[in-house]
């Protein structure tokens, strides 16, 4: 976990509202193995970073291939979009298979998330960046 990802996500669930969820792709395993040190024994969990099997994961190409606009992908969430999650998939011990399984969304995708009104930015640094998407109205 890099000193960028450690402080957007303590950022994230320092000043996000409780009941709105924080939508990430790889940070609940990443927040978990740096604060126990791999240790599995600590019993330490985020509520607010939760993996895909709660519904808490982002959806592909951030939603844009169904809807126009993030808000009508998502109810009322934060996003957390990084350079890491851009990169991981490319890497070239990945098969072509591998890394077309591993894609969730590309530099388009961010392109047209900073160009969607109904997504605000709340955070950004060393390629961490934190998003607010309000209720549809």
């Amino acid at each position: 976990m890099t000193a960028s990802e450690y402080e957007g996500a303590e950022f994230m669930a320092e000043y996000q509202a409780p009941s709105v969820p924080v939508r990430s792709l790889d940070l609940t395993r990443k927040m978990y193995r740096y604060v126990t040190s791999g240790d599995s024994n600590t019993g330490w969990t985020r509520p607010a970073f939760r993996e895909d099997k709660s519904g808490y994961d982002l959806a592909y190409r951030l939603g844009y291939d169904d809807n126009e606009t993030v808000a009508r992908t998502f109810d009322r969430s934060y996003l957390v979009t990084q350079e890491y999650d851009l990169e991981y998939y490319t890497a070239e011990y990945f098969t072509p298979a591998q890394q077309r399984e591993r894609f969730v969304y590309g530099e388009a995708d961010i392109k047209r998330l900073r160009q969607d009104s109904t997504a605000q930015k709340i955070y950004a640094s060393g390629g961490f960046d934190g998003w607010y998407v309000p209720d549809e109205s």
